[in-house]
């Protein structure tokens, strides 16, 4: 049986391991973002534009 001491350790050590893996992973996406910043915007816009169906901007691929 694992003491109660053992268990709260564990539980910390997974709390600061789990911290530091977001903050890692929220980094790098934001790296990403700003380095694919104009893209990303684009193809958001094209998306939202697909979506609300307007077709002043951005022109879909006609279907044959």
């Amino acid at each position: 049986m694992i003491s109660i001491k053992n268990k709260t350790t564990i539980l910390v050590i997974s709390l600061v391991i789990n911290l530091i893996l977001l903050v890692f992973l929220a980094g790098f996406n934001v790296e990403v973002a700003d380095h694919n910043n104009r893209e990303s915007i684009r193809t958001l816009k094209s998306k939202v534009l697909v979506l609300t169906g307007s077709t002043s901007e951005y022109k879909p691929i006609q279907k044959a």
